[in-house]
């Protein structure tokens, strides 16, 4: 992973000490800064997954606003075990 400068306005310097926080179990901020350290430790995010993590309703809008702070964020679809197809958001 490259080190990618974190908005200030997520109140998080660096991608490796965001990193570093969240194994920590250190954010519980908002919504945004947990979507951000799950994308960079986990990896890609549902709309139900995001629900789980931090009951984001709408992920779509979070996915605009990293977007929109400079983060490289991709999407594809992806077939869930139900057979229905749901957008997943990975760092790209």
């Amino acid at each position: 992973m490259t080190e990618q400068a974190v908005s200030p306005s997520l109140g998080l310097k660096t991608a490796p000490t965001a990193v570093r926080q969240a194994s920590e179990g250190r954010i519980r901020g908002t919504q945004n800064e947990r979507i951000l350290a799950h994308l960079m430790i986990e990896g890609p995010l549902t709309a139900l997954e995001a629900l789980e993590l931090c009951g984001c309703m709408r992920l779509s809008e979070r996915i605009r606003e990293l977007k929109k702070a400079g983060y490289a964020i991709t999407s594809s679809m992806v077939k869930v075990p139900s057979g229905k197809r749901v957008a997943e958001y990975r760092l790209g």
